[in-house]
């Protein structure tokens, strides 16, 4: 049987390795857990439900373990350089704007989206990124600037046209106010509560960047920043900080 053969970016690459920190470590804290109600249990050990189920909790990420390395052996590895985006047809790394029209809306209600096409399990839907994968991106892919296209999604029936590639990242030149953790913004952060840091979001598989991307004002999050835990405070979100001579 062949193997799936899945796409990373970079960035992917690095969700995955700090997915498998993460399960990894969780495997071992349920491993110590289960070894401590081994030796309460005592003889009664198989009539224990929570040691059972610690079991199948090991079994569990002992799965999600092998699958996630079987992912980053198997992945084919994506180069996406801003400047460089593909732009003759919709590909992985691909920003474009899109016409969407609801044909199950009578009114024929039209929506543009700007939607960049990422790697396996890298979605961040709220930044407009969507995975090879998913339905809508999937239906998106080899088409080019100008084409039209009827296709089912899950919402039902809708007609997709392409208005506009993007050769660069659009976000990378914007000037504006977010509060969300996007290409081209500039971060003022914690990490573990330290002194805060400024850190401008340029490429997404940095392994900052990568890590609270999508991230918002105000959050505070446990995160993994090359295989290690941390806590991230974002503090401030700005497009651009103004400078004075």
């Amino acid at each position: 049987m062949k193997k799936q053969q899945y796409k990373l970016t970079s960035r992917g690459v690095q969700l995955f390795q700090n997915r498998l920190a993460k399960a990894r470590m969780d495997h071992q804290k349920i491993c110590d857990e289960r070894t401590v109600a081994h030796e309460l249990s005592g003889d009664g050990w198989h009539d224990n439900p929570f040691f059972n189920y610690l079991q199948q909790m090991e079994a569990n990420k002992t799965w999600r373990i092998n699958e996630i390395e079987n992912i980053l052996s198997n992945a084919k590895r994506i180069v996406v350089e801003e400047g460089s985006r593909p732009t003759f047809q919709v590909d992985i790394g691909s920003v474009v704007l899109v016409e969407v029209i609801d044909e199950n809306n009578e009114d024929g209600e039209k929506d543009l989206r700007l939607i960049e096409i990422v790697g396996f399990e890298e979605s961040v839907p709220d930044l407009g990124m969507i995975s090879y994968t998913a339905p809508f991106a999937a239906a998106l892919l080899g088409m080019s600037e100008g084409e039209s296209k009827e296709t089912f999604l899950p919402q039902g029936k809708v007609i997709l046209d392409i208005v506009e590639f993007f050769a660069t990242h659009p976000g990378m030149e914007e000037e504006s106010q977010t509060d969300i953790v996007s290409l081209g913004v500039t971060v003022e952060f914690r990490i573990n509560g330290q002194e805060a840091q400024i850190h401008k979001v340029k490429n997404a598989s940095h392994a900052i960047s990568s890590a609270i991307l999508g991230m918002r004002e105000g959050d505070v999050q446990d995160v993994f920043v090359n295989g290690e835990q941390v806590k991230v405070e974002i503090i401030r979100v700005q497009r651009k900080i103004a400078t004075v001579a």
